[in-house]
């Protein structure tokens, strides 16, 4: 789930396997100040990186943030991030 903050055309985020490879990113130019919640099919006995980005450097300010949940489990809590970008790595074999 992603609530973008005022500047929302500087989100993007991806999703990567432990070799690299992007499986999912995002695909469009977000708007500010709303929410976008997205939907995936994941191999539950792989590793995986979620990188939020920001192109600007000063991440995901208040009242903006994002959460992750792999198979009903929270995984990132919800809230922000300063800088860049930020990576959250999901459980392998999280069911």
């Amino acid at each position: 789930m992603l609530r973008t903050d005022i500047y929302g055309s500087e989100t993007s985020w991806k999703i990567e396997d432990v070799d690299n490879e992007v499986l999912y990113e995002s695909s469009t130019f977000y708007a500010g100040n709303q929410l976008y919640v997205e939907q995936f099919c994941l191999d539950p006995t792989t590793c995986y990186i979620f990188t939020i980005l920001d192109s600007y450097g000063n991440g995901i300010i208040s009242p903006g943030y994002y959460e992750i949940y792999y198979n009903d489990n929270l995984i990132r809590p919800a809230g922000g991030f300063a800088g860049s970008s930020e990576n959250t790595t999901f459980p392998c074999g999280l069911n």
